[in-house]
């Protein structure tokens, strides 16, 4: 494999480019130092199914100057987005036009929601779909007629949106003589509708409000019935496979009746009750309808490691880790997750490359959700056997070893671990690291704290998310740090006095700064007293060299701390002086 260098307007359009996308280039050769580079680059489709991104439909509603608004049919939201994103910027998006995105946050928004759409594809026409079919020609009457919605206008400032609700009608049919109702939206392509009209319709299951509605209303006086057969065949002919209703109050003959099924409406089974002829069940189709409605089971877990536009949960039984993309977590606010955090999830029905599974439909839990096993009181010495694969991704086993710390530790009891059982999260424990750490009542260690060395540096340069500290590493180098690792998300300046461990990537041997905490800021006053920052400077300096520890504290003359006396005080005592 050989690696070419691309830049940014190297891409066919301005789209968002991540870490692994699988694209198409070609090769350019600069004519003057015939050097080769990428350039015409689009994003290929099997970036998505490999990545395992969230990817939801829409309909363009409203274009503005250099965005665009999209009404999305997964959820109910008017969903702002950059024409920058467009994957094919050749051919200008227009009104109604199908499109298919990824959902991100963007912090620069300044209107009501920070959603946007990213990743942006044309889809032929007819491929978004508001709702799933249940069931279709079912007849009903018209008891409550919806209006005319106002219009969809977009926000004042950037950003998404909730739309107005509809103001919707209502239609009421049978179902083995039980009387049922269903919500229905206004259509201009509806005929003019009164209470008490007869109409034919769908029941879909709605994408976007997540209910059953009805669609696709025909009235029943504009519905033409070829070869009706006579109300004493249609009676015995419906009475024959099932029960009908006769008696149902909207029927105006025995061969209009309303509704007629030998399952609930919500079971999904069709049900053919036009022209009086009798119903038919596929009985495999609807076996298959009934398990593609049934809820997907949810699962619990841990969040154990995030990256750039992914991550990783760790499940209830601590013994491996299911991916996830950030598109998949349910609000789409991903700056709010932590290492650690407490999530609900479903299994996507994909799978990904080597058949692993990911995550999906994410949703954050309040702390303290998940029962803890009981923590028992004894505090062990320990080092690190093996630490979690987030720390080491080479390893098979998911989950880290700890044994206690004695003479010969081969042989010592040993403990398994999880991302759930260390105190410090972000300080990533490594293998030979010495520990503290307690055991629960299930016998994995918990209260996992790591012994380490608080070292003392100031910030040397910050650029975006990561930055270098004065601390020599490694022979020449400066000492690397990332943002994510600064405690109470501060944002670090040049200059800033912090306090960090250094952790060393055991795959490419290269150490970073972890666990940082701000001391001083520049030009402000110390956070911590200054009698705290002489005793942590003094526990950092190298072991190996002498030390020099104060005894006593200087007196004065007068044996007062210091030399307290005043000018005037200081003249006299010269004045009585004797030469």
């Amino acid at each position: 494999m050989v690696e070419v260098k691309f830049g940014e307007r190297d891409q066919r359009g301005e789209f968002t480019l991540r870490h692994g996308d699988w694209v198409e280039f070609n090769i350019a050769t600069d004519r003057r130092d015939r050097l080769q580079k990428a350039t015409n680059i689009t994003l290929l489709d099997d970036s998505f199914t490999v990545s395992g991104e969230r990817r939801e439909q829409g309909v363009v509603k409203h274009l503005i100057q250099e965005c665009g608004y999209i009404l999305c049919c997964d959820r109910d939201l008017l969903l702002h987005f950059h024409y920058r994103e467009l994957l094919d910027p050749s051919t200008p998006v227009t009104i109604d036009d199908e499109l298919a995105f990824t959902v991100t946050t963007d912090s620069t928004l300044t209107g009501p929601r920070k959603e946007t759409a990213t990743r942006i594809a044309r889809l032929s026409p007819g491929t978004v779909a508001e709702g799933v079919l249940v069931q279709d020609m079912l007849q009903g009457q018209v008891n409550v007629v919806a209006e005319k919605p106002p219009p969809l206008l977009p926000p004042n400032n950037p950003g998404s949106v909730v739309p107005p609700k509809d103001l919707t009608g209502e239609i009421v049919y049978f179902v083995e003589g039980v009387r049922q109702s269903l919500a229905y939206s206004f259509q201009d392509t509806y005929p003019d509708l009164v209470v008490g009209d007869k109409v034919r319709f769908c029941v879909q299951l709605s994408k976007r409000h997540k209910k059953m509605v009805a669609t696709d209303l025909v009235l029943m006086s504009e519905v033409k019935v070829p070869n009706q057969p006579s109300t004493s065949e249609a009676t015995n002919t419906v009475a024959s496979d099932v029960n009908v209703e006769n008696s149902a109050p909207v029927s105006a003959a025995p061969t209009e009746q309303l509704a007629v099924s030998t399952e609930p409406v919500n079971d999904l089974v069709p049900v053919s009750a036009v022209n009086g002829s009798s119903p038919k069940v596929n009985s495999k189709k609807a076996s298959a309808q009934k398990s593609s409605k049934q809820p997907r089971q949810s699962y619990q877990g841990y969040v154990a490691a995030l990256k750039e536009s992914f991550g990783f949960i760790e499940t209830l039984s601590h013994d491996k880790e299911i991916f996830f993309h950030f598109s998949n977590v349910e609000g789409g606010d991903t700056t709010k997750l932590e290492l650690g955090d407490e999530v609900e999830y479903s299994l996507s029905s994909r799978t990904g490359p080597g058949g692993k599974v990911s995550a999906e439909n994410i949703t954050l839990l309040p702390k303290g959700t998940l029962p803890q096993p009981k923590v028992l009181e004894t505090v062990y010495n320990g080092l690190v056997i093996r630490p979690i694969r987030s720390s080491n991704p080479d390893q098979t086993e998911y989950c880290g070893l700890l044994a206690v710390d004695t003479d010969d530790v081969e042989r010592s009891e040993q403990y398994k671990f999880g991302i759930s059982g260390v105190v410090r999260k972000r300080e990533l424990l490594q293998k030979a690291d010495t520990v503290t750490f307690q055991v629960d009542a299930t016998g994995w260690a918990t209260c996992i704290t790591a012994v380490r060395k608080k070292l003392i540096a100031t910030v040397d340069t910050v650029k975006g998310q990561y930055g270098f500290l004065n601390y020599e590493a490694e022979e020449g180098k400066k000492l690397f740090f990332h943002q994510s690792e600064v405690k109470d998300k501060t944002t670090l300046s040049p200059g800033d006095e912090v306090e960090f461990v250094i952790i060393t990537n055991q795959k490419t041997g290269k150490s970073s700064a972890c666990n940082i905490s701000r001391i001083m800021s520049v030009g402000g006053q110390s956070r911590r007293p200054q009698r705290l920052i002489s005793q942590l400077k003094t526990m950092s300096v190298d072991q190996s060299k002498p030390r020099l520890l104060v005894v006593r504290q200087p007196k004065g003359p007068d044996g007062t701390k210091g030399f307290s006396l005043t000018r005037e005080q200081l003249a006299l005592n010269f004045a009585g002086l004797a030469f």
